[in-house]
């Protein structure tokens, strides 16, 4: 059983991911953050349920700014430590709805997805 609390994540931001964070409104950088730590709550258990000899799972996550008409899309991996989880934020773009719509369709196709 996971007994690992979201809230201390360590969360792991590739430089170019960074720098568009820091680029964003900060009502939309406290957005991101719940997202990421329900990302970390949801990949926890999927996490516990893969193969052996994977060290992390990875995902591909949209997420959906309405206030700004923006789109993002995330490319991450989680993993877990005597530290707690971990979370990397490798990618992370800002789409169009028509980007967001074709990343989501590519995503979907992704025969090694999990839901």
């Amino acid at each position: 059983m996971n007994d690992l609390n979201p809230k201390t994540a360590h969360i792991n931001w590739s430089d170019s991911a960074r720098y568009t964070y820091d680029r964003m409104p900060p009502d939309v950088q406290s957005g991101v953050d719940k997202a990421l730590m329900d990302m970390v709550e949801r990949y926890g258990p999927v996490y516990h349920k893969r193969p052996p000899d994977m060290v992390s799972v990875g995902t591909v996550s949209h997420v959906q700014v309405p206030d700004w008409g923006m789109w993002l899309r995330f490319e991450t991996e989680y993993a877990e430590d005597e530290h707690g989880p971990w979370l990397y934020i490798e990618i992370m773009d800002e789409l169009t709805k028509a980007e967001c719509e074709s990343s989501v369709a590519a995503a979907r196709i992704n025969p090694n997805r999990v839901n």
